[in-house]
């Protein structure tokens, strides 16, 4: 058994890297202010414990590139860009994430988007998020209900139901909020009732289909360093790589974007509200047969829908003052 004991501040790249080893320790150490990661495991890197360490002010606190086996166990996340950060490696399995104590810029549990392939294969349990509220992750069929929750993670997690659920991570006064409801590799589900609002996203769903939205509220969800040109942002709702899903009633308000579909097709987007942000609907690369039915899709300070694709519908919607 190995214990690595360092303290590193101001670092142009990185804290502790661990690539292709087993059987560390890393504990008891202060990370902070590192431009990458303060703590990275990848290739192959396996078996490793990271314990009572207090990371802060980093890009990334821990990062997962390639490392499975390992355990990330009693740690401080606080003012990281990310807190746990999982990237599209296969090899991103079997890890353990527990008992951490985290509060990030952007989410304090995150994997990366728009790469496959997405690994669920970790255990991610009774870590408290943002705004001392429990982040939970779910990698399997689950029925939840009245919770209020940091951030809610759905991860090959076919046929589940949630329902009355609130999901709020930090809103800070000053930077917008964090987290959000992730919905990755997920088929076949119910998402009811549930508030995602003041938050980094409203809903992410990625590679997921099939699936029921149904009286969702996503409102504010915003980050102060956006450009209100830049699309590709922070969203109420946001597909990717997502199919015949639904989506009614739903509020998106005072978003960066209301609703943001890519590389997406035929889902629906039915009765909802999408007011007051940057764009209204933005689709794009990729998109067909989507139908935008029956919306009120007022006073967003862009365009009110801006598709970029073919045979899609979009139908009865009352598009003003935009």
């Amino acid at each position: 058994e190995n214990s690595i004991l360092l303290i590193d501040d101001n670092s142009p790249t990185g804290g502790i890297y661990l690539t292709a080893s087993s059987d560390n320790v890393v504990r008891n150490n202060f990370i902070r202010s590192t431009a990458g990661e303060a703590i990275l495991l990848d290739r192959s890197a396996t078996r490793n414990i990271i314990t009572n360490n207090n990371i802060n002010y980093s890009s990334y606190g821990v990062k997962f590139d390639g490392a499975s086996r390992n355990q990330v166990v009693g740690n401080s996340l606080a003012s990281n860009g990310f807190g746990i950060f999982f990237n599209n490696n296969t090899e991103n399995v079997e890890n353990v994430v527990s008992e951490n104590q985290i509060e990030s810029y952007f989410y304090d549990i995150e994997f990366y988007k728009g790469g496959d392939p997405i690994s669920c294969d970790n255990i991610i349990e009774n870590n408290i998020g943002s705004g001392d509220r429990l982040i939970k992750f779910f990698n399997s069929q689950v029925n939840l209900e009245n919770e209020h929750l940091s951030e809610l993670i759905l991860c090959n997690a076919d046929n589940s139901a949630v329902s009355n659920v609130v999901i709020e991570g930090s809103n800070s006064p000053t930077r917008g909020g964090n987290n959000g409801m992730l919905i990755l590799n997920t088929d076949n589900s119910i998402f009811s009732n549930i508030n995602s609002s003041g938050n980094f996203m409203g809903f992410y769903l990625e590679n997921s289909r099939d699936n029921l939205l149904k009286n969702i509220v996503a409102d504010g969800n915003v980050f102060e360093n956006d450009d209100e040109t830049n699309y590709e942002s922070e969203a109420g709702l946001y597909l990717l790589r997502s199919f015949n899903n639904m989506v009614i009633n739903a509020s998106l308000n005072s978003n960066f974007a209301g609703a943001q579909f890519e590389n997406s097709g035929n889902n629906l987007l039915l009765n909802s509200t999408i007011r007051s942000n940057g764009v209204g609907v933005y689709a794009y690369y990729n998109i067909s047969e989507n139908k935008l039915i029956g919306n009120v899709i007022k006073s967003n300070r862009g365009t009110g829908i801006h598709v970029i694709g073919e045979h899609n519908i979009i139908d009865k919607n009352n598009i003003t003052d935009n």
